[in-house]
């Protein structure tokens, strides 16, 4: 894990943090289900939270970027919903 305060030259900082980024959601970038619609059985799995988005990733056949952007999304809706009530 990039520590920011070791880096001098930030610049050195940037390059190293998106070549990390890069490693980790590469794994897992080109899923089964990459296409397909998302089941209400995998927003509950995604909402729960309960294993590490790898984890989820691997046992659903999503992306981890998938998982975080659509956990983003749906908790964006249930706000939007809770503000109409």
């Amino acid at each position: 894990m990039n520590r920011k305060k070791l880096y001098k030259d930030m610049s050195k900082f940037r390059k190293a943090r998106e070549a990390q980024k890069s490693r980790y959601y590469g794994k897992t970038q080109n899923a089964e289900n990459r296409y397909q619609d998302w089941t209400a059985n995998e927003l509950d799995a995604i909402m729960k939270h309960e294993k590490s988005d790898t984890e989820l990733s691997a046992e659903i056949g999503r992306s981890v970027k998938a998982i975080q952007v659509m956990r983003s999304k749906t908790k964006k809706r249930m706000l939007e919903r809770q503000a109409l009530d």
